[in-house]
């Protein structure tokens, strides 16, 4: 498992973001003395930010941000962490820089730097091919609908904002998944009613399919950028060389490698818990958050404890998987926080045992079975506060089953 195991950096620069706000901020400076940038991104949005089919982080971003770092004499170290804790995540510093499908709102202008825009995107409103299809030209159409969208997303927001706060449809019937295509495979089992997404990932990736069918003309757009905490000296670097990459068409060459690319859009294999939902999770859905808490929720992964990436075990067999976390936001972990697996449909999750105060470790535990197939298995998992709200670096569990000897 590729993370940060740099502590001593990892303190310096935590200390660093507690400065006095009337020095001269030295991020840019301090970045650039060690030759590293380190990126937090969550990869589930193609083709944007994904990991490739060698487990390798991939995506537009990606390559934009490897340029910029090329640019500044710097090595860029991509940090896996949950979409909806990025913002968190660049104020406490445990990254340098944010991205992927990242979008600039009001709500969160006042957290944190956002860079110029680099990608302006249209949404589009999706439904399956052969339902009955109503007028979309108003939002009132969508009275009563129920909606999927990737959860966090800029979409997401745009659906709470000029749906839900204007009384069109309530709060539940946004049904929000982990990644697109999570939200896809909703659609078909007739979770929802409709999906909004990216107008080009819909007609690169699921059109063709005849299962689908964009039912709105609606004016619904995105802008994505990069962003760090409030008052670094990163960000203006940043801008500058996006504005030369632009100028001197590098940008539209990464743009258009990626853009003319069909990329696999899966959910991947992945070991369940060896314990049934009923004993050990909870059927309890998370609360719709309205406001955020005081406090800043931060983790950071500290270490395998037992079974480390690419362990064999044998088919069938129960193993007990432990990660070792480490609270770097400002707010207290209580036994209402709990860890949750990122892929599958699983609902509920594994609740803390013990309250974690910031600045100390915590040993999340989880008994699990391997699948009997041989193969190679993964399961994603992230830590959810009280509302509902995913935050920290992504954890994992990477197994693999051997093939069974003869006569075994």
């Amino acid at each position: 498992m590729k993370k940060i195991r740099h502590l001593s950096l990892f303190l310096w620069l935590f200390l660093i973001s507690f400065q006095s706000a009337a020095g001269a901020d030295n991020h840019l400076t301090a970045l650039k003395s060690y030759g590293v940038l380190y990126f937090g991104t969550s990869p589930d949005y193609v083709p944007f930010v994904f990991y490739d089919q060698t487990g390798q982080v991939d995506g537009l971003d990606i390559a934009l941000i490897r340029e910029i770092g090329a640019r500044m004499g710097v090595r860029i170290e991509v940090v896996d962490l949950a979409y909806d804790g990025l913002l968190d995540a660049a104020r406490v510093r445990q990254v340098d820089l944010i991205g992927g499908a990242l979008t600039r709102t009001a709500e969160n202008d006042a957290l944190v730097d956002f860079s110029r825009a680099y990608y302006r995107g249209t949404g589009r409103i999706v439904a399956l091919a052969e339902t009955e299809i109503r007028d979309l030209h108003s939002l009132k159409n969508l009275s009563g609908s129920r909606i999927g969208v990737q959860d966090g997303t800029n979409f997401d927001q745009w659906l709470r904002t000029n749906l839900v706060a204007s009384g069109i449809i309530p709060s539940g019937n946004i049904v929000t998944y982990p990644a697109i295509a999570d939200a896809m495979d909703g659609l078909e089992r007739n979770e929802t009613d409709f999906v909004l997404l990216d107008q080009y990932t819909y007609e690169r990736y699921f059109s063709s399919s005849g299962k689908f069918t964009v039912v709105n003309t609606l004016d619904i757009c995105e802008e994505f950028v990069f962003a760090s905490y409030s008052g670094s000296s990163l960000i203006p670097e940043i801008d500058r060389h996006l504005e030369a990459m632009i100028l001197d068409g590098t940008a539209q060459r990464i743009a258009e490698a990626y853009f003319t690319k069909r990329y696999q859009i899966k959910n991947p294999r992945m070991p369940g818990p060896s314990v049934s939902e009923d004993s050990q999770f909870s059927d309890q859905q998370p609360a719709d958050p309205q406001s955020d808490a005081p406090c800043i929720n931060a983790m950071r992964f500290a270490g395998d404890v037992t079974i480390p990436d690419g362990s064999q075990i044998t088919g069938g067999t129960s193993f007990t998987k432990i990660w070792r976390v480490f609270n770097l936001g400002t707010c207290t972990w209580d036994t209402d926080y709990r860890f949750v697996r990122k892929n599958g449909p699983l609902i509920g999750g594994y609740p803390l045992t013990e309250r974690v105060s910031p600045g100390n470790f915590y040993d999340f535990s989880v008994m699990m079975l391997a699948p009997t197939e041989p193969g190679a298995y993964k399961s994603n998992w992230q830590l959810q506060t009280p509302e509902g709200r995913n935050f920290g670096q992504t954890i994992w569990v990477d197994i693999e089953v051997p093939e069974k000897k003869d006569g075994s």
